[in-house]
């Protein structure tokens, strides 16, 4: 990235669609915050923004108050965009025109959580590589198949910043504080953090599939990894014990003695979830999304959803 600023602060502002992530924000203004502490210095400065300079609500619901309009940050800087449910289907042109307006100033521009679909909107990711919260990087790659999109943690290419949220917002300003005052300092406030290391770009946005399952069967590993790839064409009982070199009896024992579920109910319940966060934070139809995690039918589905969660997925949609 170029140098941002020649003098001190730099000043970083975030622009806040409503239903923002707060830990994401929190986490990034907090790096800030504790880089000038530790300096001794006034290293940054934060400006928060909205459309007209009203409060904004994050998915928390504590309404936050901006301290300006974006029409009063013709030049600055860096801007954050910092969007969390819901800015998948945020297509707002008069925010659109401004951010392209900062590009022209020469704005370092980022996005925090799906923050990265207004700048896509925008056209301000065009030849950049970028990424997203993995839930949304299939529906960002079907949007946008042009972008250079990728999978990592966050990812600093040019005067473009941009990274899935949660405490990955963290590592992202650690990584800018780096580059402008030193690997030093970044480590400095990784402790104060109790962060036990500084992340890199290039490190992955999941937990691996040992460690969020706790399963530590290398066969039964195998069986899962291929489930979670396999959720709009569900493979058959068969096709899972040749991934994983199990029988089939010996399939469904280990999956009822790590997991207590067979294999047929734990690959059910994964299509589901899956299709649950489709109905609550996307705009596909309710038979797309049956189809999309391998449900015959949308009766079929239905059934299935209401056995699992009480409620049918009309309702959840709604909800």
């Amino acid at each position: 990235m170029r140098p941002i600023a020649d003098e001190l602060p730099v000043r970083v502002g975030f622009f806040l669609i409503p239903d923002f992530p707060m830990l994401a924000f929190s986490a990034a203004i907090e790096t800030l915050r504790v880089a000038n502490w530790v300096s001794g210095r006034n290293l940054y400065s934060w400006t928060l923004f909205s459309e007209d300079g009203g409060p904004v609500s994050p998915s928390s619901g504590i309404a936050m108050t901006p301290h300006a309009p974006m029409a009063a940050a013709e030049r600055f800087p860096i801007m954050l965009v910092c969007a969390g449910i819901g800015g998948n289907k945020y297509r707002n042109k008069r925010v659109f025109a401004w951010l392209r307006k900062l590009a022209r100033n020469r704005t370092v521009l980022g996005g925090v959580g799906t923050g990265a679909y207004a700048l896509a909107r925008a056209g301000l990711l065009d030849g950049y590589r970028c990424t997203i919260h993995w839930e949304e990087f299939e529906n960002f790659a079907r949007e946008f198949p042009h972008l250079k999109l990728s999978a990592d943690l966050f990812e600093i290419d040019r005067d473009r910043m941009t990274c899935p949220g949660g405490t990955a917002s963290l590592d992202m300003v650690l990584h800018l504080i780096e580059q402008q005052h030193g690997r030093e300092l970044a480590w400095e406030i990784a402790d104060e953090f109790i962060q036990h290391q500084v992340r890199s770009p290039h490190d992955p946005q999941r937990m691996s599939l040992q460690s969020r399952t706790r399963v530590n069967d290398v066969r039964l590993l195998s069986a899962l990894s291929a489930m979670e790839k396999n959720l709009e064409d569900p493979l058959t009982l068969a096709q899972l014990c040749r991934v994983s070199g199990l029988s089939l009896r010996h399939l469904q024992r280990r999956f009822t003695e790590v997991l207590g579920k067979s294999p047929t109910h734990f690959y059910r319940e994964l299509r589901l979830q899956r299709a649950r966060k489709m109905l609550m934070n996307g705009t596909k139809s309710i038979l797309d999304v049956a189809v999309a995690n391998g449900f015959v039918s949308g009766s079929h589905f239905t059934r299935c959803y209401r056995a699992q969660f009480g409620r049918p997925p009309r309702e959840e949609r709604s909800r």
